[in-house]
């Protein structure tokens, strides 16, 4: 079953949905806001105010896309659906993600480092992809971050 797992908005009537099966892209919904449900998401300002809820994007007045026709309308806009950690691009950014993580709750490296038992100074390194992370170092932070391992491990 295709669940929508993370959704951002990016512009206009563009979304970045992310699927359980670890497929990704941008979905623009402009020509599908008809209707006396979806009219009223024609207002950008409303439209970028979705929330996920249970296994799509959904908006307070009821509004919401199945996620099979979020997934399919990737597919239908010619976007190639590709596994993400296999891309170039990816292999050489995996490591902003532990800077991310930490930046979406608003935690400075010091309070990484106190909090992980990891010297700031190595937080720095791997943030800066200058060292890998280890699984001993990932189970840490994770901990710290209140994520899983595998989400900061290369």
């Amino acid at each position: 079953m295709i669940e929508v797992v993370k959704a951002k908005y990016l512009k206009g009537y563009q979304i970045n949905v992310f699927f359980n099966d670890g497929k990704s892209g941008i979905v623009d919904l402009k020509n599908d806001l008809w209707g006396e449900v979806f009219a009223p998401l024609k207002d950008v300002k409303k439209f970028k105010n979705f929330k996920l809820e249970i296994d799509t994007i959904a908006w307070d007045n009821g509004a919401d896309f199945a996620p099979e026709f979020l997934y399919k309308k990737l597919q239908d806009d010619g976007d190639e659906l590709v596994e993400i950690e296999s891309t170039d691009w990816w292999k050489q950014n995996k490591h902003m993600v532990l800077a991310g993580a930490r930046h979406k709750i608003n935690m400075t490296q010091k309070e990484l480092a106190a909090r992980s038992g990891i010297r700031q100074a190595v937080i720095s390194e791997y943030e800066g992809g200058k060292r890998p992370i280890t699984l001993k170092a990932a189970i840490k932070l994770a901990a710290a971050l209140n994520t899983t391992p595998d989400h900061l491990m290369p």
